[in-house]
């Protein structure tokens, strides 16, 4: 069944075709070719960060953005296989489109860009909770 539903999205895949810049065609044959499609994407959204501070009237340094933007691709390096790869590449571009496009809100790109803050595990909220926060 799964090879069923690879073999659709691959067919799907090869019928698309966008006139944006940044489009990508999904699910490539080999890691070099989506590792490019990675590069691509990369430098793009680079690219793309002043563009994004002045449309969005943002206050926050282009390299704080940038590495940001840095840290979100390094956290997926270890991503071997193509078709995964890819569909991360698919999401980014879309979502890249979406704020060059201003088809989102302050809201929006201040969640991606602010510093987050250090989420608890449920075992260190169990225990404060047994303990009183102490």
């Amino acid at each position: 069944p799964c090879s069923v539903i690879l073999q659709v999205l691959r067919e799907m895949a090869s019928v698309y075709n966008s006139s944006s810049a940044f489009a990508t065609k999904v699910f490539s044959k080999t890691t070099a070719e989506a590792r490019r499609n990675v590069l691509r994407l990369y430098r793009a959204a680079l690219k793309e960060v002043p563009n994004i501070i002045r449309n969005y009237s943002l206050e926050l340094p282009v390299a704080q953005m940038r590495q940001v933007i840095r840290q979100d691709f390094l956290r997926q390096k270890d991503i071997r296989d193509p078709v995964i790869i890819d569909t991360l590449v698919f999401k980014g571009t879309g979502e890249l489109e979406e704020a060059k496009l201003i088809w989102k809100t302050n809201s929006h790109i201040m969640r991606y860009f602010a510093p987050q803050p250090k989420k608890q595990s449920l075992l260190s909220d169990a225990t404060s909770a047994l303990t009183g926060g102490r």
